[in-house]
């Protein structure tokens, strides 16, 4: 295998596991290797104080990493369209 079909079967299951927020099993079961899984969603946890470290930055993607997935770093953040809905943002 290249290394270009390395790095497409890396995203692959990154963006299963943490844009789709999908488990080991779940990858396994569509049809990715389980040790090589077990792998990559290893280094993801074991990766993720790297986050805590780092200034926040923009969002690239649908998800962030940790608890980012759910809510970002930043405080009183308001979306962009609800804050306009809301009446929170300045014309």
């Amino acid at each position: 295998m290249c290394s270009s079909d390395l790095y497409d079967l890396l995203d692959q299951i990154l963006k299963g596991h943490v844009e789709e927020s999908k488990g080991v099993e779940r990858l396994v079961a569509e049809g990715f290797d389980r040790e090589t899984v077990l792998d990559v969603v290893g280094r993801v946890a074991r990766n993720e104080y790297k986050r805590r470290q780092a200034a926040p930055g923009l969002k690239v993607t649908p998800k962030a990493f940790g608890e980012g997935r759910r809510l970002p770093l930043a405080t009183r953040f308001v979306p962009v369209d609800r804050g306009a809905r809301e009446g929170k943002l300045e014309s």
